[in-house]
């Protein structure tokens, strides 16, 4: 194994009340109704264009576009007034670094939006990982496996050299599609079961566990 690649919401940091606070923002500035927190949950990890579309009330449905603008502008002023790594996975990460393993960051989160939590958030301004990609228009979202492989290519890393953490049932698809295996972190926004039935080849309950499924799959 030389690459280990990261989902970011629900899997490297919990991002989740920033999101809703900000959606709730752009929707409340529309006369829109909002959402609670576990509702959210429910919408994020596609794209901002699926969530916004999502929460858009009946009879307005084509009317998303405007939510999802000042949606965009507002979360840029508030990326990580709540938002943490979880507890445990910047050990992780700094472990995994330390044992020679090329980290990425791959996620349908906008790309400018990943860049700046993942510099903020993790050490060294986020140099552990030798390649952040979120969503951008040039490449298809996630589960489609464009993004993956335009970072193999950048990197110089076989797929079959890689392995994926994520905590939903699109993480583990998008694996897939990738020709690689999903760990799935079950602390993350879908759960366990979740995980387990899209077929996560591996599931971690705490960020710790990846070092030991790395080490297993390494013997």
């Amino acid at each position: 194994m030389k690459l280990i690649a990261f989902d970011l919401d629900g899997t490297l940091c919990d991002t989740i009340v920033d999101i809703t606070d900000s959606l709730n923002r752009a929707l409340e500035g529309r006369k829109y109704p909002t959402f609670t927190v576990e509702e959210v949950k429910g919408m994020v990890g596609k794209s901002i264009v699926y969530m916004c579309q999502r929460a858009m009330p009946k009879g307005h449905e084509n009317d998303w576009e405007p939510v999802k603008d000042d949606y965009y502008q507002d979360y840029s002023r508030h990326l990580v007034d709540a938002t943490r790594p979880y507890e445990g996975i910047v050990e992780v990460v700094t472990e995994l670094k330390k044992r020679g393993y090329t980290l990425a960051v791959v996620t349908n989160k906008p790309h400018a939006h990943a860049v700046a939590i993942v510099c903020d958030l993790f050490r060294h301004h986020g140099d552990d990982f030798s390649a952040v990609q979120g969503q951008a228009s040039k490449f298809v979202n996630k589960p489609d496996p464009e993004t993956m492989n335009f970072v193999l290519t950048n990197l110089n890393i076989d797929a079959k050299d890689t392995i994926y953490v994520g905590d939903s049932d699109t993480d583990v698809i998008f694996a897939h599609n990738s020709n690689m295996p999903c760990i799935g972190a079950a602390w993350g926004y879908r759960g366990e079961k979740a995980l387990c039935l899209a077929g996560a080849d591996y599931i971690a309950h705490k960020p710790s566990d990846i070092l030991d499924i790395i080490d297993s799959i390494e013997k």
